[in-house]
């Protein structure tokens, strides 16, 4: 019979298995049989959430601009979600909504920490803003919030137009977002019609790379957009 520490290590070692190989990734019914044995361990469920929420917010810069926000909350629920889909193949319940007030440090509470989630389950992440003009500014206090996270700055990408080469090099790095499982970054786009249409385009490529591949959508002032006749 394992004593109380051999079992502890060895929910560790299970939990960053479970976390390298199936958290995240798209539907594979190899991964239900992980699925099932993790559902059926509390400690284990435990210790896959505990690691998972660490490494999320290892970040020292992230935590202080977060200030009071309860990101313990939201990550229990996201991280959740993407374990239940590791047992399902299809069904309305892939898709999971999570909202809140957050007002207070908001950019660092609602998107800061769920695109540090991104990068931790290497799953791209897209970020609808209002205009143009918030929504470069929006670019440039993301790739501040990266700092000590697993999304690196430069895959925090803003989704706008360009010309020449200028616009070749965008594209490029638009794509680099979407380039597969093992890398994620963060595209940051306007409600426009023009830059939704090249995101639906970038997400339609990456789900021909990686079929069934999980993608992060937050929108920023989902209030206004709600709102608002156009949008």
């Amino acid at each position: 019979m394992m004593c109380k520490e051999g079992e502890r290590v060895l929910n560790v070692e299970n939990a960053q298995n479970y976390i390298r190989f199936a958290l995240g990734r798209p539907f594979h019914e190899v991964n239900q049989g992980l699925f099932k044995y993790v559902e059926a361990n509390k400690d284990l469920y435990n210790e896959v959430m505990t690691q998972a929420k660490k490494t999320i917010m290892e970040s020292p810069n992230l935590i202080q601009e977060c200030g009071k926000f309860d990101y313990n909350t939201v990550l229990d629920g996201s991280l959740n979600h993407f374990h239940k889909l590791i047992g399902q193949r299809e069904g309305s319940q892939r898709i999971q909504i999570i909202q809140g007030d957050t007002q207070s440090k908001k950019t660092a509470a609602g998107i800061g920490v769920p695109m540090s989630m991104g990068g931790f389950l290497k799953v791209p992440v897209v970020v609808v803003s209002t205009n143009v003009a918030e929504t470069i500014d929006l670019t440039e206090k993301m790739k501040s919030l990266t700092k000590g996270t697993l999304t690196n700055e430069e895959h925090v990408v803003y989704g706008g137009g360009g010309n020449g080469i200028a616009g070749n090099v965008r594209e490029m790095r638009i794509n680099d977002v979407f380039n597969g499982i093992n890398q994620s970054g963060t595209l940051v786009i306007a409600a426009t019609v023009a830059q939704v249409k090249k995101a639906l385009k970038t997400i339609e490529s990456y789900h021909k790379r990686v079929p069934g591949g999980h993608i992060l959508l937050i929108e920023d002032e989902a209030d206004t957009m709600c709102r608002t006749i156009d949008s």
